[in-house]
């Protein structure tokens, strides 16, 4: 499925084997200036890991991630909600920016049941408490979560990629009345995320570097 504006590149949506191949080296690149990812994934490597060991830890983590494309979820909608084109029934990627950009998404009704504090594998238990009570006790499954999203900087930037994507998720979220939640590790994601509407509701520290969690409202919905 694509879809497209006439001022920006296509999107196209997908949950095979070549969009995961695509993702995975662009995030891994992506994710390698920011420090949070070296605590949340590789404090095993050591305090001086390389490149190489780092993205091959980056990959290995966002192929985990991948692995629920195409896997339609054993949660049952309720009546008053049916997949459709616009949400679809499986965590799927969108694409964007001559295979640059890239967005894992879980639509609703394929969430795993949030973690206690107690089972969650990550440092990450200071932001449980605000999705719980933002997400969880509200909406139930009847949300979006952009798991991942990044753009390759190996790759000249492709103007108004990023923006495709966005526009292309919230108006899904729109449609659905979903609200869609993210957590960001960086400031300047943070920005951007704001700038399309979104709010920040709450705000953790995993090994002295923020975590923000960020929710879009569609309109109606709070």
């Amino acid at each position: 499925m694509t879809s497209h504006s006439a001022s920006l590149p296509l999107v196209s949506l997908g949950t095979s084997p070549d969009y995961a191949d695509r993702m995975i080296p662009a995030l891994a690149h992506a994710m390698l200036p920011n420090p949070t990812w070296a605590v949340l994934f590789g404090s095993d490597l050591g305090p001086n890991p390389s490149v190489e060991q780092r993205l091959d830890r980056y990959a290995s983590v966002i192929k985990d991630n991948l692995n629920c494309l195409g896997v339609e979820s054993s949660h049952s909608h309720p009546s008053s909600f049916s997949p459709s084109t616009s949400c679809p029934a499986t965590p799927f990627i969108l694409e964007s920016g001559n295979s640059t950009t890239f967005a894992l998404i879980h639509p609703p009704y394929t969430h795993s049941p949030p973690p206690s504090p107690d089972s969650d594998p990550l440092p990450r238990t200071a932001i449980l408490p605000t999705k719980q009570h933002t997400i969880w006790d509200t909406h139930g499954q009847n949300h979006y979560h952009l798991v991942l999203m990044g753009r390759d900087p190996r790759t000249p930037k492709a103007p108004g990629a990023v923006r495709a994507i966005m526009q292309d998720l919230l108006g899904r979220a729109q449609e659905s009345c979903s609200p869609v939640w993210l957590e960001t590790t960086s400031e300047t994601a943070k920005g951007m995320y704001e700038h399309f509407g979104f709010e920040v509701v709450g705000r953790g520290v995993v090994g002295g570097c923020g975590v923000w969690c960020v929710v879009w409202y569609p309109e109606g919905v709070v």
